[in-house]
């Protein structure tokens, strides 16, 4: 198997059991739980999608709130349910969930605005590039 397609596959199983995750967290915590679900599929889809418009081939993406980030969060609000039962007044893991969607959210806000770079840098490029035709 090609190492490319591996990664892809590692990715999307990796996108799969996040869901899982948080379905999982919605039968205790429904609302928190579809905030981290839709928030965290949103900042996965920001990056995808920049990929149809432009080429964006050796560049880091920010790593601020990235997928293991947000799982490690999630875990860690069910390693700390066991010692503490609330946190700031809301159960332990309903206060985690809605930290990973506060994550997941600023993730996505900063994808975003990396996209908007690449495109800007894509479409100078361009223009470059037909002016010296």
């Amino acid at each position: 198997m090609n190492d490319v397609f591996r990664e892809y596959l590692v990715k999307l199983l990796f996108c799969y059991i996040e869901a899982v995750v948080y379905v999982a967290l919605s039968f205790s915590f429904p609302v928190a739980a579809f905030f981290a679900l839709a928030c965290s599929m949103a900042a996965e889809y920001a990056k995808a999608r920049v990929s149809l418009v432009v080429k964006y081939t050796k560049r880091h993406w920010p790593v601020v709130g990235i997928q293991s980030h947000r799982v490690l969060v999630a875990f860690a609000g069910v390693a700390m349910n066991h010692y503490h039962k609330t946190v700031f007044g809301l159960p332990t893991m309903e206060f985690f969930l809605y930290f990973v969607g506060f994550l997941s959210t600023f993730s996505f806000f900063y994808r975003f605005i990396f996209s908007k770079t690449l495109i800007e840098e894509e479409s100078v490029t361009r223009r470059v590039l037909e002016v010296a035709r």
